[in-house]
């Protein structure tokens, strides 16, 4: 009898072990809690609020960093708030007019 119980938990250590669904909820709870990595060039285009052809044209100038999974390309949404951060320290001592054109004495004072 001891031959087979042994057996028996060998067998049983080899089978995978079925997760509780509360072990279930919890992971799904994590993923879903956790911020993207990568995006698609759609998602790349919502964030920026441009199109995306904009964001084909940032990742060919190599202002976005990508990825290539499988055929499509994926897009790195670090890269993507780093290039609003360079934006942002671009524009610093430019005073902008509201239909973005820089104001005159913005120019004046460049000059």
């Amino acid at each position: 009898m001891p031959a087979n119980t042994t057996r028996e938990a060998a067998l049983a250590a080899t089978l995978p072990v079925v997760p509780t669904s509360r072990e279930v909820a919890t992971r799904e709870a994590a993923l879903a809690a956790a911020p993207d990595v990568l995006t698609t060039d759609l998602g790349a285009a919502k964030m920026l609020r441009c199109g995306r052809s904009k964001v084909w044209m940032l990742m060919d100038a190599g202002e976005l960093e990508w990825v290539r999974i499988g055929r499509s390309r994926r897009v790195v949404v670090a890269s993507v708030h780093g290039y609003v951060a360079r934006l942002l320290r671009e524009q610093a001592g430019k005073r902008v007019t509201p239909t973005g054109r820089v104001s005159r004495s913005a120019k004046r004072t460049a000059a």
